[in-house]
């Protein structure tokens, strides 16, 4: 295949892929070489690896609070339909706004501490109240109160993202381009390794 025709190919293809139509490996096998398809599978197994990142103790002590405090409140609020005496409600909701208060100010030191936390909080503290509504939570929680659901705090990139680099890298060494004309992807392989080589997180 010339230079040329491997060109218009490899711009077929990416054209393609970001249509959302499948691209065999065996397509890619004519446009790319060893080296590059190699590349290629061991950045989709990385991709894979490092989705399976564990949370920071922080994260999971901060979980645990919040779970306490919905346990409290719970409690509270049951005992108005258990003609509970008022004392008895109030005492017990107070409690319940303390464990609140308490888990926000500790997630808060937490982010000063090290600031990757913040990634894995599904809404800034400055919007955070201390009630099961306004608590911030972890992203990926059932909980309806919820904002992200997401399991990782790292973008995550498909198969089709990476084939798309892939080619588009080729097409580089193809057909030099001016700065910044790759495909825009919100981290490189390469970037997420260094995002996710923090310590405190397991692989």
């Amino acid at each position: 295949m010339n230079l040329q025709k491997k060109i218009s190919r490899i711009n077929i293809l990416i054209d393609r892929l970001e249509a959302g139509e499948t691209v065999s490996s065996r397509s890619l096998v004519r446009v790319l070489s060893e080296a590059q398809i190699s590349a290629l599978e061991g950045d989709w197994l990385e991709e894979k690896s490092s989705r399976k990142v564990d949370k920071p103790f922080a994260v999971k002590k901060y979980e645990a609070m919040v779970k306490s405090a919905l346990l409290l409140y719970g409690r509270a609020d049951r005992m108005h339909f258990l003609k509970t005496p008022a004392h008895k409600i109030t005492a017990l909701s107070n409690k319940a706004h303390s464990a609140f208060l308490d888990a926000v100010l500790f997630l808060e030191e937490a982010i000063e501490i090290d600031e990757c936390i913040q990634l894995w909080v599904d809404r800034d503290l400055k919007e955070a109240s201390w009630d099961p509504i306004g608590i911030p939570r972890i992203i990926g929680s059932q909980s309806f109160e919820c904002q992200r659901r997401e399991k990782s705090p790292f973008p995550v990139l498909t198969k089709r993202q990476l084939k798309i680099q892939a080619l588009e890298m080729a097409l580089e060494t193809l057909e030099p381009k001016p700065a910044g004309k790759l495909h825009d992807l919100s981290f490189s392989c390469l970037q997420r390794r260094r995002a996710v080589n923090i310590e405190g997180f397991k692989f």
